[in-house]
């Protein structure tokens, strides 16, 4: 349990994964705001995941055989879902916002065809912030901080190396990100995932920024 104070209230928050139902689709409306495309659709394969009982499997301490046996399951997209979050920020029983991430579906895809064994590496190691939102009224307290610290300690703790997301430059958000921790890349400028192992790694397009923080 967290909490700040707002004018000159206290205000208490819970971070903690989504539960229900009624929690994944109201992801429907986080992931609009956050602007992500196919936000309906996001919001759904999470709750599938979720009702499959593969979302988060292999975030335990101890993975190895929970990643192996989501990856027998349904081969690559399960492993991405095994490897993947979705937290929600709660006060007074209401959603306030909400944070989804996990390794990238299209970037490791293709290394699937070609080399299995690095496919695998990668999303052992790698995780992305999709989308990260605060209700606007609840804005400022602290609560997206705590969102992004709870991804960290997550994957930190479960052997990921390097966790990364991107901004559309012009709203500003550098100085959210750089308070978190995170590494804020100059404006349009790629990302190599070679240090870790891997012959990819993530191009902006030219009004992006990307940010990242090697674990």
């Amino acid at each position: 349990m967290n909490d700040t104070v707002t004018d000159g209230l206290q205000l208490w928050f819970d971070i903690r994964p989504a539960r229900t139902r009624t929690e994944f689709r109201k992801f429907r409306g986080l992931n609009a705001m956050a602007g992500a495309n196919n936000a309906t659709r996001s919001a759904r394969q999470m709750w599938l995941a979720h009702k499959a009982g593969l979302l988060s499997t292999g975030l335990e301490p101890h993975h190895t055989q929970t990643l192996d046996d989501a990856w027998a399951r349904g081969g690559l997209p399960a492993a991405v879902a095994a490897r993947s979050i979705a937290l929600v920020a709660v006060s007074s029983d209401e959603i306030v916002g909400g944070l989804t991430a996990g390794p990238s579906y299209r970037a490791i895809s293709p290394l699937g065809l070609a080399a299995p064994d690095l496919a695998r590496h990668a999303v052992e190691i790698m995780a992305k912030i999709h989308t990260i939102t605060v209700m606007p009224e609840y804005q400022g307290v602290g609560i997206g901080h705590a969102l992004i610290r709870r991804s960290i300690d997550t994957y930190t703790a479960t052997g990921a190396r390097i966790i990364y997301g991107q901004f559309t430059t012009a709203t500003g958000q550098a100085r959210f990100y750089s308070r978190c921790g995170l590494i804020v890349h100059p404006p349009g400028t790629a990302l190599s995932f070679a240090e870790h192992g891997l012959p990819t790694g993530q191009m902006p397009r030219s009004d992006e920024t990307l940010f990242s923080i090697a674990l």
